[in-house]
């Protein structure tokens, strides 16, 4: 499992619940494999073999509403997470695997109160900061986003997918020209990842930087040759 052969992780631990069928530890491990493969109705049935007292804990609890939410069970899974959400206290993990989830279920509000309130208790994680920028992005709260991913970026400077977020909400509120530093510090940081150039390359075009445009083009279809609309815009610019 830790070297993420799921597969044969999958089967040794099948191999130990048919020796022993209640075993917890290997229950929850293909209960976690099996809400990762999006099989709801095995996750399940691995959680019901764990016992109660472990079953009634947050991060259990929050893995049958994942499973439920799968099964098709829509009602039962909210009613279970609003639940565990109601009992988690000042619990910053319990908090941030709430948010997951909300955001997973593309309920982006009731990710960012969760994330908000795991930022609370946790005030310099870094990983929390990021999920609340990018779910305060997706609902909408452009400005809140913004306002969070330039305190994460406080921590990380070089964080590229930071930065990349951040220079999307510029370029959504119609400042462009203020995408280009941060999208310029993404590729210096990870100068591999292609979708860097792409966004560059769209931000100079919009404001009339056709040369930066061409040259940002350029580097992508290195790595994308086949990319024809690519092609296309760098023929244009």
């Amino acid at each position: 499992l830790a070297q993420g052969k799921t597969d044969q992780a999958r089967a040794a631990f099948l191999k130990v619940v048919s020796a022993e069928p209640r075993h917890p530890n290997a229950n929850l491990q293909l209960t976690q494999l099996s809400v990762a493969a999006r099989q709801g109705a095995a996750a399940l049935k691995y959680l019901d073999r764990l016992p109660p007292e472990n079953q009634a804990a947050p991060p259990e609890a929050i893995l049958r509403a994942q499973a439920l939410k799968l099964a098709g069970q829509d009602k039962a899974a909210e009613d279970l997470l609003d639940k565990v959400e109601s009992k988690a206290g000042n619990d910053p993990r319990v908090a941030f695997s709430i948010g997951v989830t909300f955001a997973g279920w593309q309920r982006y509000a009731d990710a960012e109160n969760a994330f908000t309130r795991a930022l609370h208790a946790d005030p310099s994680n870094f990983d929390i900061l990021y999920y609340l920028g990018l779910a305060a992005q997706h609902a909408g709260h452009l400005a809140r986003a913004l306002e969070v991913y330039r305190i994460a970026l406080q921590q990380r400077p070089n964080d590229a997918d930071c930065l990349i977020n951040l220079a999307s909400i510029y370029s959504q509120t119609g400042r462009a020209d203020e995408a280009i530093v941060p999208l310029m510090q993404a590729h210096n940081a990870a100068p591999e990842r292609p979708e860097i150039l792409l966004a560059l390359a769209q931000s100079s075009q919009d404001i009339g930087f056709y040369g930066d445009a061409a040259t940002a083009l350029g580097q992508y279809l290195k790595f994308t040759p086949h990319d024809d609309i690519a092609r296309r815009e760098r023929g244009f610019c």
